[in-house]
């Protein structure tokens, strides 16, 4: 039961994000988050979480350690988005966002 309660904001928030995406025509993609945490965005290999806050590498070094997953799930992201075929946009330089 704790894990029914537990999993229940983070899917009505789940269902909320893709039926205002939808809404709006804005497609979704699902990225699996696991062990993002524990690999080094820059060269791929396992590192360790010495406190909650950080991330350290052998190879590479220190990092903020949600920088870390962040950018190891962006980029989850993009090849999910390469296998697809969607075409990967960026906004034009000197355009700025309402």
């Amino acid at each position: 039961m704790n894990r029914i309660v537990n999993a229940m904001p983070f899917n009505r928030l789940s269902y909320f994000i893709e039926y205002k995406a939808a809404w709006a025509g804005v497609p979704v993609i699902k990225v699996n988050e696991a062990y993002s945490s524990r690999e080094c965005h820059v060269c791929k290999q396992d590192g360790k979480r010495p406190s909650q806050g950080r991330f350290h590498c052998s190879a590479c070094g220190e990092y903020n350690a949600d920088l870390n997953s962040a950018v190891n799930i962006g980029s989850r992201a993009l090849a999910y988005m390469a296998i697809a075929g969607a075409p990967g946009t960026a906004p034009m330089k000197g355009t700025t966002s309402p």
